[in-house]
């Protein structure tokens, strides 16, 4: 176990390979956190062109998402099931995504006062755990977890947590039947795609199985009746929902 070493003291990149790697610190990570921590109190933090790219992100999305919200096709597009799910988020209720392609379209689709992410570092799979969190902080109001099918397979099991600490998150699982992410990639750069499909696997059977509720939903007409039905009866719930597989929503900032 390495001891204190000075903060400042620098390994050169030369002694690594990774080209991306620009600084390495080493130091004892409680010291250093409570020196970055201490340094980080006196900058001086200007966001407000950070905030007005945001605000025109939000308010200037593409004409043709309004069709997608109300589009009765099926499966549908993951801003259909955002509709669904926004009269919720709006009369107070909570949402948490988490970096796949799936969660994504409900941080682009969903507006609400108190949300949670999975950060720039787009980690796949937390937005259940993410929920439980949340459901703690605010247990008088439902918490909406949205992720995709390749994302609840990380951490399906802590259903079974909610469940023993009577925790009725809601879990929105967008099912489009692939790593999603992956799969526009390799499209993109290789043209074909490859060891990125899934199936439409029965995870509401799964919330069934740790003695959650579980629904699957393959038309638009049904989502209202389902989400209805587990806000109101405060039950801990998988929603297993069938989707197109759209990329990750694109935004222009201000002067594009």
């Amino acid at each position: 176990m390495l001891k204190h070493v000075d903060l400042c003291k620098f390994q050169s990149i030369s002694d690594f390979n990774n080209e991306r790697i620009e600084k390495v610190i080493i130091a004892d990570p409680v010291d250093a956190a409570n020196r970055l921590a201490e340094a980080m109190r006196s900058m001086h933090w200007d966001n407000a062109k950070w905030e007005k790219e945001v605000h025109h992100m939000k308010n200037d999305t593409p004409p043709k998402w309004d069709t997608h919200a109300t589009s009765d096709s099926s499966p549908m597009h993951p801003l259909r099931v955002c509709a669904a799910v926004q009269p919720y988020i709006a009369a107070g209720g909570v949402f948490v995504t988490d970096g796949g392609e799936f969660g994504q379209w409900a941080s682009a689709g969903l507006q609400g006062e108190i949300t949670m992410n999975s950060s720039p570092d787009a980690n796949v799979g937390c937005a259940i755990p993410l929920a439980i969190a949340a459901k703690l902080v605010y247990p008088d109001k439902p918490v909406f977890a949205l992720t995709g099918d390749g994302g609840f397979g990380y951490h399906m099991a802590e259903l079974d947590t909610a469940m023993r600490y009577e925790l009725p998150i809601i879990v929105v699982v967008g099912n489009d039947a692939k790593w999603n992410a992956e799969y526009h990639k390799q499209k993109e750069r290789y043209r074909h795609a490859v060891e990125t499909e899934l199936r439409y696997s029965r995870y509401d059977e799964v919330a069934r199985a740790l003695d959650a509720h579980g629904a699957l939903v393959k038309h638009p007409q049904q989502l209202r009746e389902t989400f209805e039905h587990a806000v109101q009866n405060n039950l801990c719930s998988c929603i297993n929902i069938h989707v197109q597989g759209h990329g990750t929503p694109k935004f222009k900032l201000a002067g594009e």
